[in-house]
């Protein structure tokens, strides 16, 4: 019986290491070809041939333990492929007194330990390959082993959670096969906190050690963060390889120049804070997704607009425009809105500058004379501001004496309100008419603010772009007005059914009744605080201001001047 028992327990332990081995095979075999390398040939401990088939193998799964039995003087080995570098943290907790060391690609010996209680190897950065635990009970012992995909010792940090994901802008110079990367600075521990940048065109990283992992020739070495950072941080411009990763820590730096970027190719971005102060903790800062190309002027069609992203060209949106072959006329005209930045704005035929506008800050039209059937002019928008990041504009063409789909705008877009006839639950604002001989058709959206120092969400006091189904849509969105032009130089409209003491901002927009329309300047009112008498002069009755002081206003000052009072009309409110 004894004979058959041993036999038994011979055959099992066989089984065992061929299934196991089997197991750490399959997973090693699918493997990155970067990662099956010879085995290493350096290091402490070096050692050759320390696992053996003899040993019976358990395979080990992330955050799965594995409790096992082992007599006195019995070996058992527990198995780790790790498919990429990443953190981990190996822990062995017997009962009795045992003996166990970690041995890294079958060759370099990590640590050996010989302990009674629990005990943790913890890595804050292992190479991808294979690790093997080894583990000689010295007395009858139960162990329990486990490993983690984390580093247990990393330093507290209470203001981790104040941390936000940072904004990766790109500026394109696909001329010169380059790409500038830039984000801001850390809100917190500013002055120890570096930065490293990984790029690549496989898939996004996690970790900062992943990345060293995938750019590392090989999976013996290990990574001094230190030498790096004070290795690269003076590398301003930087050679990339697109066929691997790479990783270039900039220290202190928010930008970094790519050369060698090839066109229409997907790059992964990624940007890893490292603080300093903390023993190098690290976490991921910022992550996007570049598309790299060459750009081609955006073609403009009459009756058609075009939006273009001052982003695309680091601050820059191309167009192109073809006069028609049967065009009637030697001009064309631009309607141009820059949505939230001011612009400059060059036309250039035959590579030459015919025409340029600077410091353009509202929607503007554009005339184009001496032109021809059949010529061909790029349409150059700069960002004046120097921050185009989110900044967009928009253009539309026409041959014809107007634009087709949207009236044209007057010189001033700005809306004022009457202040001597707001009331507690009432306001007359007046803005200047469209130069439009079309019936022209206005909106007035209001949008109740409950908070005085905070704007509508996603829209600025200049932005000339805003959608109308984002403003009905917002959860603070109040009412808005729809109402027929008037045959005068200056519109008005008593705005009623607000509340006392509440903000407001005003949205008025201008169109044919097709769609599509233009914005004037956004307006930010507060209605009176008390009712008692009415609380004050105005009235709910519409306000009829004279196009002889419309025309006077418009001719002196071309927007509302200031010397403007409402009293110089009140004469048309009792009228």
């Amino acid at each position: 019986m004894m004979a058959i028992k041993k036999l038994l327990i011979v055959t099992v332990m066989i089984l065992t290491t061929s299934v196991d081995r089997q197991m750490i095979k399959n997973v090693w075999g699918q493997l990155p070809q970067a990662t099956q390398q010879k085995q290493c040939t350096y290091g402490l401990n070096t050692v050759q041939n320390i696992i053996g088939d003899q040993i019976p193998t358990i395979v080990l799964y992330e955050n799965v333990p594995i409790k096992e039995y082992i007599d006195k003087g019995q070996r058992k080995r527990f198995s780790i492929p790790l498919p990429e570098s990443s953190p981990i943290t190996i822990t062995v907790t017997p009962t009795a007194e045992i003996t166990w060391r970690v041995v890294f690609n079958n060759t370099l010996t990590l640590a050996s330990y010989n302990v009674t209680d629990d005990k943790t190897l913890s890595l804050s950065c292992a190479s991808a390959g294979e690790y093997d635990i080894f583990i000689i009970a010295l007395a009858r012992t139960h162990i329990r082993v486990s490993y983690t995909l984390t580093y247990d010792q990393a330093p507290y940090w209470p203001y981790m959670n104040w941390t936000s994901p940072a904004k990766i802008r790109f500026q394109y110079q696909p001329k010169r096969l380059q790409l500038l990367l830039k984000w801001e600075k850390s809100k917190v521990a500013v002055h120890e906190i570096q930065y490293c940048v990984s790029i690549n065109v496989h898939k996004p990283q996690q970790s900062l050690c992943q990345a060293l992992g995938s750019a590392s020739k090989s999976t013996c070495g290990k990574f001094n963060l230190n030498n790096m950072l004070q290795s690269t941080r003076y590398d301003l411009v930087r050679k990339i390889d697109t066929s691997r990763m790479n990783v270039i820590c900039t220290g202190y730096r928010t930008q970094q120049m790519l050369r060698g970027m090839r066109l229409q190719t997907m790059y992964y971005v990624d940007v890893f804070a490292i603080h300093t102060g903390l023993n190098n903790f690290t976490y991921l800062y910022g992550s996007d997704v570049v598309w790299f190309n060459r750009t081609r002027p955006m073609q403009l069609v009459e009756g058609k607009t075009s939006v273009g992203k001052l982003s695309i060209l680091g601050g820059m949106s191309v167009f192109s425009f073809k006069v028609p072959m049967r065009s009637s006329t030697n001009n064309f005209q631009l309607f141009l809105t820059p949505c939230s930045s001011m612009v400059d704005v060059k036309i250039i035929k035959d590579k030459k500058i015919v025409k340029s506008i600077n410091n353009i800050f509202k929607p503007q039209v554009i005339r184009m004379n001496g032109t021809r059937p059949g010529e061909r002019y790029v349409i150059r928008v700069i960002d004046a501001d120097e921050n185009p990041w989110g900044n967009k504009v928009e253009l539309s063409v026409t041959t014809k004496k107007r634009f087709q789909n949207f009236p044209t705008p007057p010189k001033s877009l700005e809306v004022k309100e009457v202040q001597e006839y707001k009331t507690c639950n009432s306001t007359v604002i007046a803005w200047n008419s469209s130069l439009d001989i079309r019936d022209v058709k206005y909106r007035i959206f209001v949008i109740r603010e409950y908070q005085e120092d905070r704007y509508l969400d996603n829209i600025k006091l200049t932005n000339y772009c805003i959608v109308n189904s984002k403003i009905t849509s917002h959860p603070q969105f109040h009412k808005v007005y729809c109402i027929p032009g008037k045959k005068s130089e200056l519109q008005n409209f008593t705005i009623t059914g607000l509340s006392p003491g509440g903000l407001y901002i005003i949205y008025v927009t201008a169109s044919l009744g097709n769609g599509k329309s233009f914005s004037y300047q956004l307006l930010k009112i507060r209605t009176n605080a008390s009712c008692a008498n009415g609380g004050g002069r105005g009235s709910n009755s519409s306000l009829n201001i004279s196009s002889k002081y419309a025309k006077y206003n418009l001719m002196k000052y071309e927007i509302f001047g200031k010397n403007w009072s409402p009293s110089d009309f009140s004469n048309d409110l009792k009228n």
